[in-house]
């Protein structure tokens, strides 16, 4: 496993956002944040284990319409059970990153597929650096 793969992924998205504005740099660009984010989820979740083996192993299992539906479902579980009434918590806290990542990587992701696939939708610098 590439230890840097997202940061590298990410740099490299910000550089194809400092081309010149063409669909080509734009949509790769949006590609490319996605897998940045994507990357970083695996590396997150496979570094809890120690044995090398089992993490490359762990990170070929990742699929992106799992996780998805995990990002959906985990939306979905912090948002009913946040309570409102404490905001300072730690605990809500952690609950409130945690739903900004799903709904990041939901949102990216379709992004990136419309990048990827909708090429009849306009794509502008704006919209990419977003």
């Amino acid at each position: 496993m590439v230890d840097e793969l997202p940061e590298e992924l990410l740099d490299q998205a910000n550089f194809l956002l400092t081309l010149p504005p063409n669909h080509a740099n734009l949509r790769k660009a949006v590609a490319t944040a996605y897998y940045a984010l994507f990357h970083l989820l695996v590396r997150a979740t496979v570094l809890k284990w120690k044995e090398p083996l089992h993490q490359a192993r762990i990170a070929r299992m990742f699929e992106h319409e799992r996780m998805k539906k995990v990002s959906g479902a985990t939306i979905r579980s912090m948002g009913a059970e946040v309570d409102p009434g404490d905001s300072m918590s730690p605990e809500l806290a952690f609950r409130n990153e945690l739903t900004k990542v799903a709904q990041s990587f939901i949102i990216l992701q379709q992004a990136r597929h419309d990048a990827d696939y909708n090429v009849e939708k306009p794509l502008d610098s704006a919209a990419a650096e977003t």
